[in-house]
């Protein structure tokens, strides 16, 4: 075991008379610390620069009523997107829309509340 220690020992202070295996040494501590810090601040906060993706959102939904209740799923989207500022919402109609210099479009159809309240509402 006293010989395992003292080649140990002698190639430590071999490597550290050479610069470069100082230098190599110290690349081999810093560098996954650094790539850690980089991937961590890539993925910290996406939203934060996204204001500039536009989406054109389009609301035709016509409602529909449930058990007495007024409901339009599209207009709560539009409202609930207008308060959203992480995205760059383009509020159009579907003209506009289908025109482009938007990266995507969301659409809600005429029937949207009806389709999805009351044929699921028929079913249970």
């Amino acid at each position: 075991m006293r010989h395992i220690w003292h080649v140990y020992k002698t190639d430590w202070l071999h490597i550290l008379k050479v610069p470069t295996g100082i230098f190599l040494i110290v690349a081999i501590i810093l560098l996954p610390g650094v790539y850690d810090w980089v991937n961590v601040k890539s993925v910290w906060d996406p939203y934060s620069n996204t204001q500039g993706i536009k989406i054109a959102v389009t609301s035709e939904d016509a409602g529909a009523t449930v058990q007495g209740t007024n409901i339009n799923i599209g207009d709560e989207l539009v409202s609930s997107l207008k308060n959203n500022e992480k995205l760059g919402w383009t509020f159009v109609d579907r003209a506009e829309a289908s025109r482009g210099g938007t990266n995507r479009r969301i659409l809600c159809q005429p029937a949207h509340s009806r389709r999805l309240f009351v044929q699921n509402y028929r079913y249970r």
